[in-house]
C-alpha cells in the first residue's frame, strides 16, 4: 500500500519502475505527496469535475532533470520553457483533462483501463 497515497483531491501512486529508478537517482530527502521518490504520478479531480493526470519529476539535480526532459522529448512529449530552467527543482507533465459527469458510475469511468464517457 506504500505505492499509493490518498488525499482529499489527489490520489498519488508510484509505478514499480519508479522504485527501480532509486538505484539510478537515489531517494529524495523530501516526502512529497506521501512518497519518497523522484518520479510520482497523481490523479486530480478538478473543481469543475474534470480528471487530470500529472507526472512529476524531481527533486533532481539540474543535469539529471534536464536529461530526463530531453529523453521524454525524444518520445514526442512537450515541455514548457519554464520546465527547462536551471533553477527549477521539479518538472511536471500534464495529461489532457477529461470531464467526468458521473463519478459514482465505474462502468462510465473505465473501459479497457481507459477513462471514458
Amino acid at each position: 500500500m506504500d505505492n499509493y497515497c490518498f488525499q482529499s483531491r489527489n490520489i498519488s501512486f508510484l509505478l514499480p519502475a519508479f522504485r527501480e529508478l532509486k538505484q539510478t537517482y537515489g531517494s529524495t530527502c523530501e516526502k512529497w505527496l506521501g512518497h519518497n521518490s523522484t518520479f510520482t504520478f497523481w490523479f486530480e479531480r478538478l473543481k469543475d469535475d474534470r480528471l487530470k493526470l500529472t507526472l512529476e519529476i524531481g527533486p533532481l539535480n539540474v543535469e539529471q532533470r534536464l536529461g530526463n526532459i530531453k529523453t521524454l522529448e525524444s518520445l514526442v512529449l512537450q515541455f514548457s520553457p519554464k520546465s527547462k530552467q536551471t533553477t527549477s527543482r521539479y518538472t511536471r507533465l500534464f495529461s489532457k483533462s477529461k470531464l467526468i459527469t458521473n463519478w459514482d458510475d465505474e462502468e462510465t469511468l473505465y473501459v479497457n483501463g481507459r477513462v471514458v464517457q
